[in-house]
C-alpha cells in the first residue's frame, strides 16, 4: 500500500456504542416515565447505528480482507461469524424495544436483551480492534477505507442521522470532528445546524441526567 491507513477512527466509533451499553442499566428506572421519548430516541439510534455499521463492514471490509489475506480467512471467518450473533441479538432488542413503546413494565426484558448484545459486542469491537484494525492497516487502502462511513451512513435520515453524526462528533477528537465536518455534504451540514445539534443536545442532556 502507498500510504499507510489509519485505522484509529474505527476505536473512535466502537467508544459509541461502549458509551451507550455502560448507559443501559441507568435507562429504565421508574422515575425515567417522562423521558421515555428521548430514551427511545437514544436507544433507536444506537442500534440502527450499530446494525449499519456491521452492514457496511459486511460490505466493504471483509471482502477485501479475504481476497488479499487469504491465509487469515478464519480470523476474519470468526469476526464474520461473531456479527451474525450479533444481527440476531439485535432483532431481539429491536423487538423489545417495540414492545417497551407499547408497554413500560416491559423494560426489564428491553434491558436483559440490550445486556446480552453488549457482552456481544464488547467480545467482537475488542477482537476486531486486536485481531482485524492490523489486518486493515497492512491490506486495505485508505480510499477503500473512506468507503465505509459512507456506506454506514447512506441509509440514515431525519433524526436518526443527526443523532448518529452528533454521537460520531461527540466521540471523535477536535481534529476529526474537524475533518469529519469537513466532509459533511452541505444539506446535510444545513440540517445538522438548523435542526440537528439542538436535538442532539436536548436529548443527550436527559440522557447523562439519568
Amino acid at each position: 500500500m502507498s500510504e499507510a491507513l489509519d485505522t484509529s477512527d474505527m476505536i473512535f466509533v466502537h467508544n459509541v456504542f461502549r458509551q451507550f451499553f455502560d448507559r443501559v442499566p441507568c435507562l429504565f428506572s421508574a422515575n425515567n416515565v417522562d423521558q421515555k421519548s428521548a430514551i427511545d430516541r437514544y436507544i433507536t439510534t444506537v442500534l440502527t447505528f450499530l446494525d449499519s455499521h456491521h452492514a457496511a463492514e459486511d460490505e466493504t471490509v471483509w471482502p477485501l480482507l479475504h481476497q488479499r489475506v487469504a491465509e487469515e480467512d478464519k480470523r476474519i471467518g470468526l469476526a464474520e461469524d461473531q456479527h451474525h450473533d450479533l444481527e440476531q441479538q439485535l432483532e431481539n432488542c429491536f423487538a423489545g424495544l417495540s414492545r417497551w413503546r407499547e408497554d413500560a413494565a416491559q423494560a426489564p426484558q428491553l434491558q436483559a436483551d440490550l445486556q446480552a448484545l453488549a457482552d456481544l459486542a464488547r467480545e467482537h469491537m475488542d477482537y476486531e480492534e486486536a485481531v482485524i484494525l492490523p489486518l486493515c492497516h497492512e491490506h486495505i487502502t485508505p480510499e477503500e477505507w473512506r468507503a465505509l462511513p459512507a456506506h454506514t451512513l447512506q441509509g440514515l435520515t431525519g433524526e436518526l442521522l443527526m443523532m448518529t453524526l452528533g454521537l460520531v462528533r461527540d466521540s471523535f477528537d477536535e481534529s476529526r470532528r474537524a475533518g469529519l465536518d469537513a466532509n459533511t455534504p452541505p444539506p446535510v451540514a444545513a440540517l445538522w445546524e438548523s435542526e440537528g445539534r439542538a436535538l442532539y443536545k436536548e436529548t443527550m442532556e436527559i440522557v447523562r441526567s439519568l
